[in-house]
């Protein structure tokens, strides 16, 4: 019994993938995910690496990161920031989005869900990923077209 124990409590401590939230599914080079992870063996050679800095809050280094043009990944495969395009797009709350929607009907499409503006940037509009917690992603607008998506995870 004790074994079975010992074994089930070192199985939840294995690292687990970053699942998105379930309202939030990455869509990146056609393939649709239902985590923040992408298998960065499968995507060849970045266009450029930019070198992690140091982490004040948890001390070490934060992950290098990968940048793919229409994407970014850190070393981790996590993603970090996605631009629309043909091939990549995003699942909120179920709707499919592609790049050209303007922000107008963005924010009337899903009025109906946590969406805040940035105070600051009237080109940034926010939705929290967890319940509770920090973590958020961003809607980043450039002439009033939807460009990119951003995510952040609070780790401190």
């Amino acid at each position: 019994m004790k074994n079975k124990i010992l074994g089930l409590a070192l199985m939840s401590m294995v690292s687990q993938p970053l699942f998105a939230a379930p309202f939030v599914q990455p869509v990146i080079q056609g393939k649709t995910y239902n985590n923040w992870e992408v298998p960065i063996r499968s995507l060849g050679k970045p266009k450029s690496v930019v070198k992690g800095k140091p982490d004040e809050c948890n001390g070490g280094y934060f992950p290098d990161e990968y940048d793919y043009g229409s994407f970014k990944l850190l070393d981790t495969g996590v993603i970090k920031e996605v631009y629309f395009s043909q091939n990549n797009a995003l699942v909120f709350h179920g709707q499919k989005i592609r790049s050209g929607i303007d922000q107008k009907s963005f924010m009337q499409q899903f009025k109906k869900y946590e969406l805040w503006m940035d105070a600051e940037n009237k080109n940034a509009v926010y939705s929290g990923l967890a319940e509770s917690g920090n973590d958020s992603i961003e809607f980043v607008f450039k002439n009033g077209k939807l460009l990119k998506y951003k995510l952040f995870f609070d780790d401190c």
